[in-house]
């Protein structure tokens, strides 16, 4: 059944045609994962190793230059570009580590792990979190509705929510509280 909020906007079913190819990659992503680990070996000699990491950093360069830029001007993208960033430092957290394991470079990487990498890439995580959390209660609170949640989880997408949509919600909780004979409901 379609609700009010996703016929005022059109694009609303694209969520759940984005959810099923997301479902489709992971569905192929399994088993693939699982030939790597049989097939691939414990060492293996690149070319051009040094521009990949390069490249890599300088992406990281890029992206926390953006970061910094939304942050300094209070700008929603910071969301993403958050996000990103911490995403991008656990991913080379993970690859120097994996890496220098048996190497003289092993204590370093590590120790530049937990107290650089992971620690940043967490409060990337939880400034992203914030952002999005105090959005969608200012969102909400503009539509009236003053509940609040810290639980992204259950916070419906922006775009699709209207107040048809909030008092919808509403009316859903409401049928799904067990009745009473005596409610003057």
């Amino acid at each position: 059944m379609i609700s009010a909020a996703e016929r005022a906007w059109p694009g609303a079913g694209l969520s759940r045609w984005v959810s099923a190819g997301i479902v489709a990659l992971l569905l192929g992503l399994v088993p693939w994962t699982a030939f790597l680990a049989v097939t691939l070996h414990g060492r293996f000699e690149a070319r051009h190793w040094d521009i990949a990491w390069v490249g890599f950093d300088a992406v990281l360069i890029v992206v926390f230059a953006y970061t910094a830029w939304a942050a300094w001007f209070r700008r929603q993208i910071l969301v993403a570009a958050a996000l990103v960033a911490a995403t991008l430092l656990v991913c080379d957290a993970w690859f120097d580590v994996t890496m220098s394991l048996g190497t003289p470079d092993q204590t370093v990487t590590i120790a530049t792990a937990l107290l650089v990498e992971l620690p940043l890439a967490g409060f990337l995580f939880w400034c992203a979190h914030r952002i999005m959390v105090r959005t969608v209660a200012a969102f909400r609170s503009l539509l009236g509705d003053d509940r609040v949640t810290g639980r992204l989880s259950q916070a419906p997408l922006l775009f699709v929510t209207g107040r048809g949509a909030a008092d919808s919600e509403r009316n859903r909780e409401t049928t799904r509280r067990p009745s009473s004979r005596n409610d003057p409901r």
